[in-house]
């Protein structure tokens, strides 16, 4: 009895086996012979798959039916920019079919001309990581990091025990994964795989260094920071031609240099201005270094450049309220000299005229700043810095006010 049903049993196995790889036969000679990935695909979806999920074999016709089936949608769609593809996840269950293959029979051969499991996954991942660009353009966060972790185990397949894994692919997914995490405002995973990016020795995406520094700041973890901008001049040599990247580590640089109160933050600060052409077009970059310039108190320099920059464009609304602010500056520093004058040692008939001499480099530095505020008013009204500051001196040089700018002052102030 026991081995009549024995037989039984393997009746059924060969059966399935038999019927299975009639299946796959026909679905490879619609695929391979007639070049019909939709017919084939329909053919194996209807006729293969169920009842076969313990096939190896089944899974690994699955994944190059549907790997062909992507391309020729995808050429569809070159040739035509109105077609919709139908399925555009299609790839992602190429790749898992291509997985469970592999994971059933790990020794598992492709019939002719077809991808084996190893190579369906490594040649599917800039698919999948294309896809992952989609996901994110569309605001699906959860869906784009699903995308791209799976483009990342496809990268890190050895095709043979022992060959290179694409290192650069990997790297490049961290750096995409982290990157959505940021959006996602998830902060754990953010730091997880931004550190796992930066642990790339070829890192040549600008971006990472300045959100590691930033995450090191935040960490107040001066050393990290020091490492950062090594790691980064080294990938950034000053031969490179991109002038962008250059300037953005060169920044990181005088960050940290400020920091530490160090007392090369000047010369850097002079030697980065300089080298930038005066140019509306690196007009953003040259505020970045002048505010650098201003936090070290050196106002005559500021002066010098931002007449130079205002000679060649004279209504350039950000210079002209940027040298208000200098002369606004300099009568803030006279109050505070006043007050050293007042505490110190000197004898009271110094001390009165000194405070006298203060007093009137003040008004001269108030009148400065009005004129350069008024200058910066008529070319923009509404930036609200330079309505409180130009409100402030009126009133400290008792200058009428337009109802226009007490308007405008109070809504400001009242947050509106």
């Amino acid at each position: 009895m026991k081995k009549f049903l024995s037989l039984i049993v393997l009746t059924i196995i060969l059966s399935g086996s038999l019927f299975s790889q009639d299946c796959l036969n026909d679905v490879y000679y619609t695929v391979m012979n007639q070049g019909a990935p939709g017919k084939a695909k329909s053919q194996f979806d209807k006729k293969c798959m169920t009842g076969n999920e313990g096939n190896a074999a089944v899974w690994l016709m699955k994944g190059n039916v549907y790997v062909r089936y992507y391309i020729y949608e995808l050429d569809l769609k070159k040739k035509n920019k109105d077609y919709q593809i139908k399925n555009p996840d299609i790839i992602l269950e190429a790749v898992d079919a291509f997985y469970k293959a592999l994971e059933l029979d790990k020794n598992i051969e492709p019939m002719a001309r077809m991808l084996g499991p190893k190579e369906g996954q490594r040649n599917s991942a800039r698919d999948v990581e294309d896809l992952g660009f989609k996901y994110l353009d569309a605001g699906n966060y959860d869906k784009a990091i699903e995308c791209f972790t799976i483009a990342q185990r496809c990268y890190k397949i050895q095709i043979t025990p022992g060959s290179a894994i694409d290192e650069e692919s990997v790297f490049k997914t961290n750096y995409y994964i982290y990157t959505v995490y940021k959006l996602k405002k998830d902060t754990a995973n953010y730091k997880s795989f931004l550190t796992k990016a930066y642990a790339y020795k070829d890192n040549k995406i600008v971006s990472i260094y300045k959100d590691m520094y930033a995450l090191y700041l935040s960490e107040n973890d001066t050393l990290k920071l020091k490492d950062v901008i090594k790691k980064a001049k080294r990938n950034f040599p000053d031969t490179i031609p991109d002038t962008k990247a250059l300037f953005d580590i060169k920044m990181l640089e005088l960050n940290y240099l400020y920091l530490i109160k160090s007392d090369s933050v000047k010369p850097l600060s002079l030697q980065l201005l300089n080298s930038i052409p005066i140019d509306t077009l690196n007009q953003d970059q040259i505020l970045q270094v002048m505010d650098y310039l201003l936090n070290v108190g050196a106002v005559t320099e500021l002066e010098a450049y931002i007449d130079q920059f205002l000679a060649k464009y004279e209504t350039n609304f950000d210079f002209t309220l940027y040298k208000g602010d200098l002369y606004f500056k300099r009568f803030l520093d006279s109050q505070d000299e006043q007050e050293i004058v007042r505490k110190s040692d000197m004898n009271n008939s110094d001390k009165v005229k000194r405070g006298n001499e203060i007093i009137e480099e003040g008004k001269l530095h108030l009148a400065n700043a009005h004129t350069w505020y008024e200058k910066a008013y008529i070319i923009n009204p509404n930036d609200k810095h330079l309505v409180k500051n130009l409100y402030q001196v009126k009133k400290r040089t008792f200058k009428p006010v337009d109802p226009e700018l007490e308007q405008r002052f109070k809504e400001i102030m009242s947050g509106n």
